[in-house]
C-alpha cells in the first residue's frame, strides 16, 4: 500500500481513506472550528471518517466531505465529526493543585477586592465538555463562600460539542467521574439512580450552558453574559488549535476579563506569554494570567489622522493618570463626536473610549435615548451595572416605546439576578416588537435558567422562527458579526441541547 492510501485497522472490509481525503478533512476542521489534527491523531480521524460515511449512508468518503463543505454549521454530519475528534473526558475536581489555588488563593483575593460584601462573581468555563469542571466550581463556591446564597453567582459554560452540552445539562454521571471527589461530597450533592449519579437541582440551576464556537463567534458580548469575568477556565482546549488561532482567542478572552480577573489554562496548553492586557503570574505550582487591574482609559491627544480607528495604546493612559482639561477637550475630533461614532465604538468593544465620546456628545448635543443606551451598554460591559441600569431607566423615560431600552434594562436585571423584573422587561420589548429576535432568545435563556425548560425551548423556537423568516444577513443588535443566518445555526443547537432534556422530562 502506498502512503497515499491508508487502510483502517478494522480490517479489509472497511472503507479505504486516502491521505488526500484526510488532509482535506483536516483543512476543513482547521478553517471552520480551529481544531488542528496532529499526526498522531490521524488514526482516530480516519476511523471517524469511516464511521461517518457508514452512519449517514454515503457511498464514499468524498461524498461526506462534500456534504461538510456545503452544509450549515448545525448539521448532524458536522456535529458527529466534532464529537468524535475531540476528547471530552473529564471528572469532578480535576487538577487538585488548580482547584486548591482557586479555593484558597483566588477566591479570598476576589472577596478582598469586593471588600467581602456579597456581590456578583462571574465565572466562565470555555470548552466545558460534560460540565464536571463548572459544576465542581459551583460546589466549591457553595462549600467555601460565606453566605453563598446572598451572592449573585453568574456561572457560564460553553462548548462547540452539542452532544457534550446536552449531557452537561442532564447532569448524570457514572462513578468514574468521581475518582477525585471525596465520598461525602458526592453523597451531599448527588442522588444515585441505577448505575449513575444525578446532580441536585440547586447546583444545576447555578450554571448557564450555551453553544459557542471560540474561533468563529464574537465575544465579549453583553447579551450572552460573556463579559467582565472574574475567572475564565479554558483547560486543554488549545491543544487542538494552532498558534495563530490560540493568539486570536486569547485576545478575546483578555477583553472578557474584568480588571484583576484571572484566566487559567490546562497544563498541556502552550501559549505565548506576551498577551496584550494580561500578565503571567505564578502561585506555587500554578500558572495563570491576570488582567492588569488598571482603570478605564481615556484619549489624551488627537492622532494626526483625526480618526479613532488610528488610535493605538500609546494614545491612552489610565483614567486616574494626571491630565488637564484642555487635553481632555482635544481628545475627540469634532467629526467623530457623533452618535454613529458612539455606536461604532460599542460594536468594536472599545467601551472605555465609548464612554469618553458619549460624554462629549451629551455635553454638546444633550441626552437622547440612543446615546444613553450606547453608554449604558458600555457601562454594563465594564461591570458597572448600577450606572448602566440608571441610564437604561432614563432611556425608557425618554422613549417609552423604544424596545432596546426595555431590552437592555432587562439584561442588566439578569446580571443583577433580579429575574422576575428581567422577564417583565423582556416581555415589554416583545410587546413593542413581537419579532424582536434578541428578546425571544434572552427570554428563552432566562426561562431555562429558572428551570422552566419547556417554556424556554418554546421561546428559543420563537426566536428561530424569526431568524429563519427574516433577512439572513440582518445583523443582531449590538453584535454586527452575528447575522440572522448564524443566529439560526446557534438556536438550532441550543434547542437540541435543551430540547432533549425536555423530552426526557415529559416521558
Amino acid at each position: 500500500m502506498t502512503e497515499a492510501a491508508c487502510q483502517s485497522d478494522a480490517g479489509a472490509g472497511q472503507l479505504q481513506v486516502t491521505r488526500e481525503q484526510e488532509t482535506e478533512l483536516c483543512h476543513y476542521l482547521r478553517t471552520h472550528t480551529g481544531i488542528v489534527i496532529q499526526e498522531h491523531q490521524r488514526d482516530n480521524l480516519r476511523a471517524t471518517l469511516q464511521r461517518a460515511v457508514a452512519r449517514f449512508g454515503y457511498a464514499q468518503a468524498d461524498d461526506y466531505i462534500l456534504r461538510l463543505r456545503e452544509c450549515s454549521p448545525d448539521s448532524e454530519e458536522l456535529e458527529f465529526l466534532i464529537a468524535n475528534v475531540t476528547v471530552g473526558e473529564s471528572y469532578f475536581f480535576r487538577d487538585k493543585i488548580q482547584m486548591e489555588f482557586l479555593r484558597t488563593g483566588w477566591l479570598p483575593q476576589l472577596m478582598a477586592r469586593k471588600k467581602g460584601q456579597p456581590g456578583s462573581i462571574r465565572i466562565w468555563s470555555a470548552g466545558c465538555s460534560h460540565g464536571q469542571e463548572i459544576y465542581s466550581l459551583a460546589i466549591m463556591l457553595r462549600e467555601t463562600l460565606p453566605n453563598a446564597a446572598r451572592w449573585n453567582l453568574q456561572l457560564h459554560a460553553t462548548d462547540i460539542n452539542v452532544e457534550a452540552l446536552s449531557a452537561a445539562v442532564a447532569a448524570r454521571y457514572s462513578t468514574w467521574s468521581f475518582r477525585a471527589t471525596p465520598e461525602t461530597m458526592y453523597e451531599r450533592y448527588f442522588k444515585r439512580e441505577d448505575n449513575e449519579y444525578q446532580l441536585n437541582d440547586e447546583i444545576r440551576a447555578m450554571v448557564n450552558f450555551s453553544y459557542l464556537n471560540l474561533v468563529e463567534d464574537e465575544f465579549p458580548m453583553i447579551a450572552g453574559g460573556l463579559h467582565s469575568m472574574d475567572l475564565i477556565l479554558c483547560r486543554n482546549v488549545f491543544i487542538y488549535f494552532d498558534a495563530a488561532t490560540v493568539a486570536a482567542v486569547m485576545k478575546k478572552f483578555a477583553r472578557c476579563l474584568a480588571p484583576g480577573g484571572v484566566l487559567m489554562l490546562g497544563g498541556a496548553d502552550l501559549v505565548n506569554t506576551d498577551i496584550e492586557g494580561l500578565e503571567l503570574k505564578q502561585a506555587g505550582g500554578v500558572f495563570y494570567y491576570r488582567r492588569m487591574p488598571t482603570g478605564p482609559v481615556v484619549v489624551i491627544h488627537e492622532p494626526e489622522s483625526g480618526a479613532l480607528d488610528d488610535i493605538t495604546d500609546a494614545d491612552y493612559v489610565p483614567e486616574h493618570a494626571p491630565h488637564d482639561e484642555a487635553a481632555q477637550d482635544a481628545a475627540t475630533p469634532g467629526d467623530t463626536n457623533s452618535i454613529e461614532t458612539v455606536a461604532r465604538l460599542v460594536q468594536q468593544q472599545r467601551m472605555a473610549e465609548c464612554l469618553v465620546v458619549a460624554d462629549r456628545y451629551i455635553a454638546t448635543q444633550g441626552e437622547n435615548a440612543a446615546v444613553l443606551l450606547h453608554k449604558a451598554s458600555a457601562l454594563a460591559s465594564l461591570g458597572r451595572l448600577e450606572e448602566a441600569q440608571q441610564l437604561s431607566h432614563k432611556a425608557v423615560a425618554l422613549e417609552p416605546m423604544e424596545k432596546h431600552a426595555h431590552f437592555l434594562n432587562a439584561l442588566v436585571l439578569i446580571e443583577r439576578n433580579d429575574l422576575g423584573a428581567a422577564e417583565s422587561g423582556m416581555r415589554k420589548s416583545l410587546y413593542i416588537d413581537p419579532r424582536f429576535l434578541e428578546a425571544h432568545y434572552q427570554l428563552g435563556l432566562l426561562q431555562l435558567r429558572q428551570g422552566r425548560r419547556e417554556q424556554g425551548v418554546k421561546s428559543l423556537m420563537n426566536a428561530l422562527q424569526v431568524a429563519e423568516t427574516g433577512d439572513p444577513e440582518h445583523a443582531i443588535h449590538g453584535a454586527p458579526e452575528m447575522t440572522y443566518r448564524r443566529m439560526a445555526d446557534v438556536l438550532r443547537k441550543e434547542i437540541e441541547i435543551y430540547g432533549s432534556t425536555v423530552t426526557e422530562q415529559l416521558q
